[in-house]
């Protein structure tokens, strides 16, 4: 974590220096603004810089274990830190965006020059628009139904379902913290204990199926199942528009295909031809009957 925390520290000072240059190219056309300088002052001043930390920062020390309860729906939820803590973690997922933004993009020369330049920046919707594809966006949509099946599964297993036993918190003694219910009847939690069952899920609720056979009951597995159905409606558009894109002529291909339709209507003329030139000599055989006639 703090190997990491020191490398984003880094990163963010990197964007502070090419604003930096940025401001010093366009020093006639508009004064700097405040924190665009490669400063302490700036880079504490960047919202996103903390955002960043607390994410990369976030873990439960070791031999240090909580519990921490709620009451959602007609339930008593209790999670461990261990769970929250661990779901905190996934969201360092985000730094993949970064590597794959580099990748697409590597083969670019001077990125910061011609950004300048041409006034469009180029960053992650750039780095979108050019590496999106078929492929891409299966793959990201495979990784993306694992995460949130993760966040699902954790969101509905109680720790009082799960240790029994050894789960101390207090309202794990309570009736509706043992036995669920949903609007006032009983639910079973088993699909909530197998991972498989909460990929079901996810992947029903993105594709705007939704058979209803698994269900949330927590606010938290609600939450996941609406960003699974968001989620969803996205990569099936970008889908759509990708495989259009796909089977969609290119100009190359439409000149192609041009010249053979060409090539194909003359063969198809000249095979009606010498149909009609075979009906011709085969009339004039038997008398005559397709010759032409006088002034015809």
């Amino acid at each position: 974590s703090i190997f990491t925390a020191v490398v984003i520290t880094r990163l963010h000072w990197q964007h502070l220096r090419h604003k930096e240059a940025e401001t010093n190219l366009r020093l006639g056309q508009r004064k700097p603004k405040e924190g665009e300088f490669a400063s302490v002052k700036g880079l504490c001043m960047r919202w996103m810089y903390w955002a960043e930390l607390i994410t990369c920062l976030a873990h439960l020390p070791p031999g240090v274990s909580f519990e921490w309860g709620n009451l959602q729906l007609d339930n008593y939820v209790v999670y461990r830190g261990e769970t929250i803590l661990a779901l905190c973690n996934t969201l360092r997922m985000y730094l993949l965006l970064r590597v794959l933004k580099n990748y697409v993009l590597s083969d670019l020369p001077k990125q910061q020059t011609i950004s300048s330049y041409t006034g469009i920046k180029i960053g992650y919707r750039f780095a979108i628009k050019r590496g999106v594809n078929v492929g891409s966006i299966g793959v990201s949509w495979v990784v993306s139904l694992l995460f949130l099946a993760l966040w699902f599964r954790s969101a509905e297993r109680s720790a009082c379902l799960i240790y029994p036993t050894g789960s101390s918190h207090q309202g794990c003694v309570r009736e509706d913290a043992q036995n669920w219910t949903l609007y006032g009847s009983p639910i079973s939690q088993n699909y909530g204990t197998y991972f498989a069952s909460a990929v079901w899920h996810v992947f029903v609720t993105s594709t705007t199926v939704g058979y209803g056979d698994i269900y949330p009951v927590t606010h938290v597995g609600r939450t996941v199942s609406a960003v699974a159905a968001v989620m969803g409606i996205i990569f099936v558009s970008l889908l759509t528009a990708s495989l259009t894109s796909t089977i969609a002529w290119t100009p190359s291909e439409s000149e192609t295909m041009r010249v053979l339709e060409s090539r194909r209507v003359k063969l198809k003329l000249a095979k009606k031809a010498v149909r009609f030139i075979q009906l011709w000599w085969r009339g004039e055989g038997r008398g005559g009957s397709l010759r032409p006639t006088e002034g015809g």
